[in-house]
């Protein structure tokens, strides 16, 4: 009986190690997926900055370009292309990150 118990316990202890090391393990995959959710948090957060920036200078550009146009008679309006999304595109490729161009692929393919 006394044999029957020892066995038992030293089965769950066994089973116990078992789940700590699993334990360990998944603790350590989850740091690893926050480390790298941090940087890609961090990328997408300058990419941000830099379309942001962008967004502002062509809206500051179209708003001169359309006071320029009422306050002179002879300006004739020109049909200079505004930021397009290639242009955009091109920006996000040239950070080289490779979850921005994963994002860009994906808006490209939702409605």
């Amino acid at each position: 009986m006394i044999l029957l118990c020892a066995t038992a316990l030293t089965e769950q202890v066994q089973a116990l190690q078992r789940d700590k090391e699993i334990l360990k393990t998944n603790l350590n995959k989850a740091e690893e997926e926050v480390k790298l959710l941090f940087e890609e948090n961090r990328a997408l957060d300058e990419a941000n900055k830099r379309l942001l920036c962008l967004l502002e200078k062509e809206q500051k550009h179209r708003s001169e370009r359309k006071h320029s146009a009422s306050n002179s008679t002879k300006v004739k309006s020109t049909n200079q292309p505004t930021i397009k999304l290639t242009q955009v595109e091109l920006l996000v490729e040239t950070m080289n990150y490779p979850v921005l161009l994963k994002m860009s692929s994906c808006r490209k393919m939702m409605p």
